[in-house]
């Protein structure tokens, strides 16, 4: 049985119910009822980017597959010229190791989500600055493929 506290000096407002579950203890003043319920709803609301998090996951594992293993004539990378590249399939497989960041990421970051939902919205601030270092990263590291002029 989970019971949910909330801090406050005069004790809990959540009490053990039949169900095994918690309900608001009714000696408790109205508009402390009123506050908990308000952060609570705004809490669950937080938690669809918990789940957006894990659901871009495996989306992104994808992608740095398919970068990983592109060959010598494609071309996925859109911000490289490949006409000074002189070996795109070494660039591919460095590039789709970086990118592999990307979806274990999210996922850690989602499954923090889900158990700490005040935490939801930094943490995915957080992942829009990883998936930004990563796209820096791999744009400036791509210089490393080019031929020597």
């Amino acid at each position: 049985m989970q019971i949910t506290r909330t801090g406050n000096a005069r004790g809990d407002l959540w009490r053990p119910s039949s169900d095994g579950g918690a309900t608001l203890d009714a000696s408790a003043p109205a508009g402390e009822h009123h506050r908990l319920l308000v952060w609570s709803a705004r809490m669950d609301g937080l938690r669809f980017l918990g789940i957006a998090l894990l659901a871009v996951s495996p989306v992104l594992g994808v992608v740095a597959l398919a970068v990983r293993y592109a060959g010598a004539r494609a071309r996925p990378l859109t911000g490289v010229d490949y006409r000074r590249v002189h070996d795109a399939e070494a660039l591919h497989r460095w590039a789709g190791r970086r990118l592999a960041i990307l979806p274990a990421t999210a996922f850690v970051l989602g499954l923090a989500s889900l158990r700490m939902p005040g935490l939801a919205l930094p943490l995915t601030g957080l992942f829009a600055l990883v998936s930004m270092v990563v796209g820096a990263w791999i744009a400036l590291g791509a210089e490393r493929f080019n031929r020597p002029t």
